[in-house]
């Protein structure tokens, strides 16, 4: 009984992942502002990214999928399971925050996080592997994407030298 309780935990973990590492990583992120509203706001660029994908390729979810809440509606563009936004969403944190801190110990939290969310979206039959890995690809694409620009962004003359003036 101990055994299934600990993986439905797990699952549940999995289920929120997109969530705690956004906490996480705005909590990592707080010391650089900049950083931390430019992950924000390509955060919800990411997942408007993902809307706009699932409504042109529109390949369905898998059927008999297990909902493992009732906080599972899909309606909208989520009827559709390519790319999987859950993948998409925690590949492109876990690759924006550490291209940020270089941290291993935060790329290893993150990346078990990652795990755990393609495991749930997999053993509940969310997801293909293929819509799985879509979505990692177009998250690790987004996240270094935003990172680079947001660098450039942070980096430029412009910004610089409204923060000696701050």
């Amino acid at each position: 009984m101990t055994n299934i309780k600990t993986i439905y935990e797990l699952d549940q973990i999995g289920f929120f992942g997109p969530f705690i590492l956004m906490f996480i990583n705005i909590y990592n992120l707080l010391s650089q502002p900049y950083y931390l509203i430019g992950y924000l706001v390509t955060l919800l660029m990411n997942s408007g990214v993902n809307k706009i994908l699932k409504g042109i390729i529109r390949e369905p979810r898998p059927e008999d999928s297990i909902n493992i809440t009732n906080l599972e509606v899909h309606n909208g563009a989520d009827i559709y399971g390519m790319p999987s936004g859950h993948s998409q969403s925690v590949s492109f944190s876990t690759v924006f925050v550490y291209l940020v801190q270089k941290s291993t110990w935060l790329l290893l939290l993150n990346t078990i996080i990652l795990m755990l969310t393609i495991l749930q979206r997999w053993n509940y039959r969310k997801h293909t592997m293929v819509q799985l890995v879509a979505g990692s690809i177009v998250g690790v694409l987004v996240g270094s994407i935003s990172y680079l620009t947001i660098k450039k962004m942070i980096e430029t003359p412009a910004m610089n030298k409204r923060e000696l003036t701050e």
